[in-house]
């Protein structure tokens, strides 16, 4: 994770969302903003902005959203 940070922090004119449940230590960038955000809220608010149902599936323990074509809002 500290790479990926570090990744994100010398790309300052890209912010980074994260999404997740988990609570970290890790000192976040400026431009990197953690949202608190179970999955299951996340797939509600993806089918609330959508319009349709948006479900996961779970391949080898890798998690797929599905019918996530567009960028999720976050207000």
């Amino acid at each position: 994770m500290a790479a990926f940070l570090e990744s994100c922090r010398f790309n300052a004119d890209i912010h980074w969302l994260l999404l997740g449940d988990q609570s970290t230590s890790w000192q976040m960038p400026p431009n990197v903003r953690l949202q608190k955000m179970t999955l299951t809220e996340l797939l509600e608010r993806a089918s609330t902005t959508i319009g349709c149902k948006v479900q996961k599936i779970t391949i080898h323990s890798v998690t797929f959203v599905l019918h996530t074509a567009r960028f999720l809002r976050m207000n």
